[in-house]
């Protein structure tokens, strides 16, 4: 295997960009193909990279939508396939769901700030963090919006993504020419890789349209304090984090849509463009420019539309949930970048006669998802993972709810679903690990601050409940055991009764402690979930074996040792 152990031994080193051969711009459901030939030599996958430009083209919505914040670019990956000379060597499928994991786990504020600059990611989903947009204007006190062009608007945004398989991750450097590689993607559906800012698209509250007829239509405190912005009154504070009316979820030309209020008072079935934006003294008026209302209206709402329709999939609670049928993702010009190593000619002599000799080989740690589901309406379910694997490390099981899985309303179809279970168990190979059940009851975790209805001044992580020291101490096991760098375990099961609030709802298992794996050829592992209720939802169950495969280079080819 190539290492250099002596700093002093000269080893030339280059990017060689590789062009997909199959197109140049690519959206939902398609097929990206790289093929990486045999005269790239010595490379070093560890660091190798994909290179494209994304455009959500939202051109008819407001910039509230962006790509799921821990993973951005990776969320667009549903599945990852390598393959060399027609053998498969890696499939990878939900790729965006187990990276979203492993992101999310391994991340802190330093990695995030520098993963935001180069894949996309953000600190936040409020519209100022959002990396594929772009504010044309600061608008300052007393302005009035009348221009889109003034306001937020989507942007083409290059980012560098890495690829997190076993082959690709893999810290020695690989001989291409004796192991080309194809390396294909399938685009994620645009539903499921775009986080829409529920806040806008749900009904947001409005004062009384006073007398008649009214143009205009004013946002509340309440409504304000949805996007950070806490006042006096319906006041905007002097001294808000937001920048006024240019870091607010509304621009010029916008559709949106009217409602509530008095029966028969608001007009044109209460469908409005925006045309301009006004702030004076820190109350924010929307303008429609025609008469909104023929006389006074109490509690009126708005929300956005997509197209003259409203963006709804399945009816949230008070709103409508987002579903932005028009908006599409855009991949462009996608490119992948392999650094190249030139190791002296006496070294290359020595690895091609390693691998005549059939000893040049490593191993890979990569996973397969089994897939099944958790029926409703039981006390207990029972999940067989197939795993016919002769090396497995860690089992890792993330429930999603079958409703979630086509909504833009929450990202829970990427990070998993609570799941009403309050304790769990495994066996493994005919013993239960660990030798008791594992608690999954919610502990107490910081307060509720509730402000005119809404959760204001609440610093994060310090809502709902927490998971037990327990059940978090078993994933820290499984995570770790599974090669990732375990640095946050705060997003776990974070909840607002039984609603995920941007957490991430698991059970996992180590089987390979201090390096070594579980055999699973033949048996299989079994999970047991209990319910103190009824398990309410059918869920689709991710269950992830993390494992180990040797790829072993002879004179005959490549073989793949699971």
């Amino acid at each position: 295997m190539f290492r250099v152990k002596n700093s002093n031994v000269s080893v030339p080193y280059q990017s060689v960009k590789i062009p997909c051969r199959n197109g140049l711009v690519f959206n939902e459901s398609t097929q990206i193909v790289w093929d990486i030939p045999r005269n790239v030599g010595m490379a070093d996958l560890k660091n190798a990279c994909i290179e494209m430009e994304i455009n959500i083209n939202g051109s008819n919505n407001a910039p509230a939508l962006q790509l799921i914040k821990t993973h951005g670019a990776s969320s667009l990956f549903n599945r990852v396939s390598i393959r060399s000379m027609g053998r498969l060597l890696e499939q990878l499928d939900n790729y965006n769901l187990y990276t979203n994991l492993l992101y999310t786990a391994s991340q802190d504020k330093g990695t995030l700030n520098k993963r935001s600059l180069c894949e996309g990611c953000a600190p936040s989903y409020k519209m100022q963090d959002n990396p594929f947009t772009t504010q044309n204007k600061i608008i300052a006190s007393g302005e009035t919006v009348n221009n889109a062009n003034d306001t937020w608007r989507y942007v083409d945004r290059k980012v560098q993504v890495p690829l997190h398989t076993g082959i690709f991750k893999n810290d020695k450097s690989t001989p291409l020419m004796a192991l080309p590689l194809e390396v294909e993607i399938i685009v994620e559906k645009d539903v499921r890789a775009l986080y829409a800012d529920t806040n806008l698209c749900n009904d947001l509250a409005c004062t009384a349209l006073p007398g008649a007829p009214q143009t205009f239509i004013e946002l509340t405190a309440v409504t304000l304090a949805k996007f950070g912005v806490v006042g006096a009154g319906n006041q905007m504070a002097p001294d808000a984090k937001l920048n006024y009316l240019s870091n607010l979820p509304f621009r010029v030309g916008q559709r949106v849509l009217v409602a509530g209020g008095t029966p028969g008072n608001i007009v044109n079935g209460g469908n409005f463009n925006i045309v301009s934006i006004i702030e004076n003294g820190g109350l924010i008026r929307l303008d429609m420019g025609a008469n909104v209302n023929t006389g006074a209206s109490a509690g009126v709402t708005v929300s956005a539309l997509n197209n003259g329709a409203l963006m709804t999939d399945a009816p949230a609670a008070g709103g409508h949930a987002c579903v932005a049928q028009t908006v599409q993702i855009e991949i462009k010009n996608p490119r992948l970048i392999i650094p190249k190593v030139m190791p002296p000619e006496n070294m290359m002599k020595a690895i091609g006669a390693s691998i005549m000799k059939g000893k040049y080989n490593f191993d890979i740690v990569s996973y397969t998802d089994y897939q099944s589901n958790i029926v409703g309406s039981t006390t207990n379910s029972t999940t067989i993972i197939p795993a016919d694997l002769s090396r497995v490390k860690s089992l890792l099981c993330v429930p999603v709810e079958q409703a979630d899985l086509n909504r833009l309303d929450n990202i829970r179809a990427q990070q998993g679903r609570y799941c009403e279970a309050d304790s769990y168990e495994f066996q493994i190979n005919n013993r239960m690990v660990p030798s008791r059940l594992v608690s999954l009851t919610r502990e107490a975790h910081g307060e509720f601050v509730a402000g005119a209805g809404n959760y204001i001044g609440v610093p994060d992580f310090a809502l709902g409940t927490c998971v037990g020291a327990v059940h978090t101490y078993e994933i820290e096991k499984a995570l770790g055991d599974s090669g990732v760098d375990v640095r946050n375990l705060r997003f776990l099961g974070r909840t607002h009764g039984n609603v995920v609030d941007e957490g991430y709802w698991l059970v996992a298992r180590t089987l390979g402690p201090y390096g070594t794996s579980e055999n699973l050829m033949g048996v299989s592992a079994i999970l047991y979930l209990n319910y103190s209720g009824n398990n309410v939802n059918l869920k689709l169950l991710h269950n992830y074996a993390v494992h180990i495969r040797t790829v072993a280079f002879g004179p005959s080819g490549v073989e793949l040792r699971y």
